[in-house]
């Protein structure tokens, strides 16, 4: 399936904190003192499908409060990102996934295809 980007929307022509997201939602929101507000948006939106890509702070209450109660899954990435023209990211990252069907808890095969598209 496809990810609607709602981290394209914060530029001026679209207001992400104002809009509905859709379902199947992907987010990699700008990082300073208004990612709080986007980890709330996240957790409003979280029965829709969504990725986050965000940075990896552990100890910030966004984190305790917004992800690690809400997330289905957390996965840390090992090292930094690496940006071609700008080098590493300063920070640790990881992705957060909201909502989506557990695959591995489906029972059959049919139901797989159906409910997931055949992902494997």
């Amino acid at each position: 399936g496809v990810l609607y980007d709602v981290s394209d929307f914060h530029d001026g022509a679209f207001d992400a904190m104002q809009m509905e997201w859709p379902y199947n939602w992907f987010c990699n929101p700008p990082y300073g003192k208004k990612l709080p507000l986007w980890t709330k948006l996240m957790v409003k939106y979280k029965d829709r499908n969504g990725v986050a890509l965000l940075p990896s702070r552990t100890d910030t209450r966004w984190f305790h409060d917004d992800i690690l109660p809400n997330a289905s899954q957390i996965r840390f990435i090992p090292g930094r990102l690496h940006f071609d023209e700008k080098g590493r990211a300063p920070f640790p990252s990881m992705v957060v996934v909201f909502g989506f069907i557990d695959r591995g808890k489906l029972k059959s095969e049919k139901a797989k295809e159906e409910i997931v598209g055949g992902w494997k």
